[in-house]
């Protein structure tokens, strides 16, 4: 091994002369910085119209946001909370 840095860093996807590098930056120096970011990928949701899978799932959400070191729900990007809102579903 030579010792080479290689890596996909979000500063290689944009041309030298982009507006938007600096704010790249921002987002790699100060914003992620800390942490990371989480994905979780559910293979088998079971059926959303069962009314118990609906909990079930907002509960595994809770408790990934309620983690060591979380930031808690301000942080939590999950396309059904603002579907279930539009359907008439609290949760």
């Amino acid at each position: 091994m030579n010792g080479d840095k290689v890596g996909l860093s979000s500063e290689k996807l944009f041309p030298y002369d982009s507006p938007l590098l600096p704010f790249v930056k921002i987002q790699t120096e100060i914003i992620f910085k800390e942490g990371g970011q989480v994905v979780v990928f559910v293979n088998n949701p079971g059926d959303f119209r069962a009314p118990e899978v609906i909990p079930e799932l907002m509960q595994l959400v809770e408790h990934f946001e309620h983690a060591t070191g979380s930031i808690g729900s301000a942080s939590t990007h999950l396309w059904l909370i603002p579907y279930l809102s539009y359907v008439g579903i609290q949760v």
